[in-house]
């Protein structure tokens, strides 16, 4: 199966999913889950304001194009181990099929570390947006690669009115410029991987960053993707990212655990 034959497979299997949730969920009920939950507004965002590096640290089970990465996934240890390397906020995979993730991952893992928590999934309705509050997640990943420009707007309009943030994920020069078109308040990533060939240039980041520089200068940004050596998280820092998004990188590269918890 080719790259794009995974992207497309998947929003296919996800808009199913949608389509379900809209089909079988009693919507008052289902609001009124949303709105019992507490939880402060906006907290994954103050987690990352002050001015230094700071690590996003991914649980992370499998990928579509390389299978299960970590056969022994507990997301409970993994958590605690990531907030003992120094991780500032948490990303949880939460699709099913293809990640092996699960929404349930989310309130596993607030019940052991107080760190505030991404969905990461393929958000492209409203109801999702509504289901991450639900299910007890800070914040979500809006994806500009599968989304238009309207569909991300209402998407982030919504989260920010129940009091979640939003990473507005970008992938090349089009996509940043059109994420910083948007109106409102939100982080920007910026994902050195190519979402239609999944190859990895570790310098996109950094050269987007560079590019927009004035345009992001009141933005939260995020390098997500590839990053194994402490010293390009150095080089992170030099440039005025906010924080770096890694999964698997800090099990299988020492250094950059060493870097954050020298911090």
């Amino acid at each position: 199966m080719t790259p794009e034959s995974y992207l497309d497979t998947i929003l296919a299997k996800k808009q199913t999913e949608i389509e379900l949730l809209y089909d079988t969920v009693n919507f008052d009920t289902f609001l009124s889950q949303v709105n019992a939950v507490s939880s402060p507004r906006f907290l994954f965002s103050e987690a990352l304001a002050s001015p230094q590096l700071h690590l996003i640290a991914e649980l992370k089970k499998a990928s579509p194009s390389k299978g299960v990465i970590k056969p022994n996934f507990d997301p409970q240890s993994l958590a605690q181990q990531y907030h003992h390397f120094g991780a500032r906020c948490l990303s949880i995979l939460t699709e099913q099929f293809y990640f092996k993730g699960d929404p349930s991952y989310i309130n596993d893992v607030k019940a052991v570390v107080s760190l505030p928590i991404l969905r990461k999934d393929f958000i492209i309705d409203p109801i999702q947006v509504l289901d991450s509050k639900r299910i007890g997640a800070h914040a979500i990943l809006l994806i500009l690669a599968i989304l238009d420009l309207g569909d991300a707007q209402h998407l982030l309009t919504t989260a920010t009115e129940i009091g979640l943030d939003v990473i507005v994920e970008t992938h090349s020069e089009e996509e940043l410029r059109d994420a910083l078109s948007l109106k409102g308040t939100f982080m920007i990533g910026i994902n050195n991987r190519n979402l239609k060939t999944f190859d990895v240039d570790i310098e996109l980041a950094s050269r987007l960053k560079r590019q927009f520089q004035d345009q992001l200068a009141s933005k939260i940004v995020i390098a997500e993707s590839g990053y194994t050596q402490a010293k390009e998280l150095s080089a992170l820092h030099a440039e005025g990212f906010s924080a770096v998004l890694v999964g698997e990188g800090l099990v299988t590269h020492p250094d950059l655990a060493d870097y954050f918890m020298r911090q």
